[in-house]
């Protein structure tokens, strides 16, 4: 017995580490999904709304209509920046879909009691991913088929939910199809949430885009699952009786670790229980760093020009305010291309873009899509752009680009002489190999650093 009993402290330690290793990566990835799918919904609605002002929609849609879609796209920015990641599900409804501005819109398929019914059995993480992708498929519709309407159908047999958006346009062929809508905002989001996607179109035969998800067979279950990382469907009576059945059971798995061998020890069920629990604190360290990043991106601006709109404040057919939608379409436009997979670039760079604003310094960003694994050294490259922005004269242009090398990451900065300047300081940083400055043609200097981009652990306060 005192054998079995000395085992227990080490088994434990080894199922921690192994559990906060196992959260780490697992509250990284859900951080990605977030980041992912927030980019998707700044590009479906405030870049494509104010896209669709700045390229004269007012002409053909009523002015309403324009205000409205505004006033939307100014509640889900304002989530993006204020709220949890459950203020964002929260207001997904299957009735969306047929609320957006672009094409009017026949609706088929189930009543309103019936979609109600099935809204309850989908998660809202699933349920804002489809008014989302069906989002997009109008909006695209609106935008390339030439067709004067577009039919939004919601079916439900054979144990699954169908969501067809149709129109009877110019159609396309699928090989030469290109986009961000269609592989991002429509495939990619859908592979996100386990929803397919059949695409059916040919030139001259119009386009249908078929959404299927599985309902799912009870109010009652517990989802765990590519689209929310936890979603309760329990009672409060039944997770109350959860909870006591883990109490009472602690003591029952206790006596197990001491009556088993090593071996079995390593397999007891303590860390399941465990892990219960640490998905509970998953949920809400997931949304961290995506409602930084946007936090940081200076979405006021966007979010008073559309406020304005939506309050009659500003004429959406005016010249200024079209003016106006089309500078904010372009900053928001290159927000969304700062891939998801750059949790630590991304939100560096973010800060750095936001500057431009305030500078008027036009500032073009290459990072790919290989994330340094070390914060620190993400801060100090966020840093170093940062001081090149403030360091440039007003209407100037800079250059930058990030890419991985063998020692780490190296920041190039290409831009007038003042801008380069103070990066010369950054020798002194324990993160930097190496650091260089070379004049170019006529004003331009190109200051390039070479950052280590060693491994670093996930911060206490992460896990």
């Amino acid at each position: 017995m005192p054998g079995r009993i000395s085992v227990a402290p080490q088994t434990d330690r080894e199922f921690t580490e192994t559990e906060r290793t196992t959260l780490d990566v697992g509250v990284q990835r859900r951080a990605r999904l977030r980041v992912a799918e927030d980019t998707r919904l700044l590009h479906d609605t405030a870049i494509n709304t104010l896209l669709a002002i700045a390229n004269g929609v007012a002409g053909t849609i009523s002015t309403d209509e324009i205000r409205q879609q505004c006033a939307r796209d100014v509640a889900l920015l304002r989530a993006l920046t204020e709220r949890s990641a459950d203020g964002l599900d929260a207001r997904a409804s299957l009735h969306e879909v047929f609320g957006f501005l672009s094409l009017p819109i026949r609706r088929t398929g189930l009543d309103d009691e019936h979609l109600d019914r099935v809204t309850g059995q989908l998660s809202p993480a699933t349920v804002r991913a489809l008014v989302a992708c069906a989002r997009e498929a109008i909006t695209n519709a609106a935008k390339h088929s030439g067709s004067n309407d577009v039919e939004v159908g919601y079916h439900h047999e054979g144990g699954q939910l169908s969501l067809i958006v149709k129109d009877d346009g110019i159609g396309f062929d699928r090989a030469t199809a290109t986009g961000y809508g269609l592989a991002n905002s429509i495939f990619a989001r859908a592979a996100d949430h386990a929803i397919t996607v059949d695409l059916r179109t040919a030139p001259r035969e119009g386009t249908a885009i078929v959404l299927r998800v599985p309902i799912a067979p009870s109010d009652a279950a517990v989802v765990l699952g590519s689209g929310d990382p936890l979603v309760w469907r329990a009672s409060a009576a039944t997770v109350g009786a959860v909870i006591v059945a883990v109490v009472a059971g602690l003591g029952r798995i206790w006596t197990r670790i001491l009556n088993t061998d090593s071996r079995r020890g390593r397999q007891s069920a303590l860390p399941r229980q465990r892990r219960s629990v640490a998905r509970v604190t998953y949920r809400q360290a997931d949304a961290q760093p995506s409602h930084a990043r946007w936090r940081e991106a200076g979405l006021d601006a966007a979010i008073r020009l559309l406020a304005d709109i939506a309050d009659g404040h500003l004429d959406p057919r005016s010249a200024s305010v079209r003016d106006a939608c089309r500078r904010e379409e372009m900053y928001l436009r290159q927000l969304a291309r700062i891939s998801p997979e750059l949790l630590n670039l991304g939100r560096a760079v973010v800060a750095a873009l936001s500057e431009t604003r305030t500078r008027d310094v036009s500032l073009s960003v290459n990072l790919g899509a290989l994330d340094t694994p070390n914060p620190a050294v993400a801060i100090e490259i966020g840093r170093a752009i940062l001081m090149a922005v403030r360091n440039s004269p007003r209407r100037s242009s800079l250059v930058v680009t990030v890419f991985p090398v063998r020692d780490g990451m190296q920041l190039t900065v290409i831009g007038p002489r003042p801008s380069t300047d103070p990066l010369s300081g950054f020798t002194q940083s324990p993160h930097v190999v190496d650091c260089s400055r070379r004049r170019l043609s006529g004003t331009a200097t190109l200051a390039q650093i070479i950052f280590r981009s060693t491994s670093e652990r996930l911060d206490d306060s992460v896990r």
